[in-house]
């Protein structure tokens, strides 16, 4: 059995995956468990040594973490790094965790200084580096759907600056505690249809300006007091009006010259991909493996493995 030189865990705020990895670089075995920050009930370096055991990893084999884990409700706080930001960059800004029974090391997050409020990720660096190892160093728009979806300039092996749209979180809240959600059926499935009609809403309403989106929001309700929307479809037109926005605000007036990167979960990630096409812009899908590749190039980078 080929030994295992890294344990390398993504800690998230609901879940975890943790993997081993062998000295050539490539995942041995992992694991994952729903055991983010905001769900755990015991000390952080126990549940390590846990997945450790599991993974098979030595007493001497040391741990590379990233994710919520290094947030100011982790396990330590590992501050961020403003952007642009180099692999050296993150390496030295790397941090120990305390009452650890192995070498253990916190990856920082990113944080941007560009507009006019602080922008910050973490976790979403990491999925970067391993990014970037595959795409190679030229000028890219690379786009991370999630809960607070994250559009990233990369260019010459740098992350040069970033923002975040809070399109998740604000399609959930408008869902469950307005008024739009009570024309909504619970649980509906995913309509291809309505949602590329609110893709095409959206894209119409380009010209206004950002708060035509605030309008097209309302037309959720009218559309539905006019039998013109049902509630099982409702749902979706609402997320093509909130991701097409999101989508043409992050383009600006000049498409980029290579195809957005889309980064995440199939099902959302297709939901993406569909409407940055809509709007007249290629896209491409990034490995799943970019993680796994982001921590072995930290953990090289920082002397935790050869290779």
């Amino acid at each position: 059995m080929r030994e295992t030189v890294l344990v390398g865990v993504d800690w998230g705020t609901t879940n975890l995956r943790a993997y081993a990895f062998g000295a050539d670089g490539s995942v041995r075995t992992k694991t994952h468990r729903p055991t983010g920050i905001t769900r755990m009930s015991g000390p952080y370096g126990d549940l390590l040594e846990e997945l450790c055991r599991e993974l098979g990893a030595g007493a001497d084999t040391p741990a590379l973490l990233c994710g919520m884990v290094g947030s100011r409700q982790g396990w330590i706080e590992a501050r961020y790094i403003t952007t642009p930001c180099t692999l050296d960059g993150l390496v030295e800004g790397l941090v120990s965790a305390p009452h650890a029974p192995r070498h253990v090391l916190v990856v920082p997050g990113l944080d941007s200084q560009s507009g006019s409020a602080p922008d910050v990720m973490r976790g979403e660096e990491t999925q970067l580096l391993g990014l970037m190892e595959s795409i190679g160093a030229g000028e890219r728009l690379v786009c991370m759907p999630g809960t607070h979806c994250k559009w990233v300039q990369l260019a010459g092996g740098r992350i040069l600056d970033f923002r975040s749209y809070m399109t998740g979180e604000a399609f959930a809240a408008l869902k469950d505690h307005t008024i739009l959600g009570r024309q909504m059926s619970e649980g509906a499935a995913h309509d291809a249809a309505a949602f590329a009609r609110g893709v095409a809403m959206a894209q119409e309403a380009r010209g206004r300006g950002p708060g035509a989106l605030l309008n097209l929001l309302f037309g959720v309700r009218t559309l539905g007091l006019f039998d013109r929307l049902g509630p099982e479809a409702a749902p979706s037109l609402m997320s093509g009006l909130m991701i097409g926005a999101e989508i043409a605000d992050a383009l600006g007036p000049q498409p980029p010259a290579e195809p957005v990167v889309i980064v995440g979960s199939a099902g959302l990630g297709a939901r993406y991909r569909y409407a940055a096409e809509a709007l007249g812009v290629p896209t491409v899908v990034a490995d799943e493996d970019i993680a796994t590749r982001g921590l072995w190039a930290i953990a090289r980078a920082a002397g935790l493995a050869s290779g």
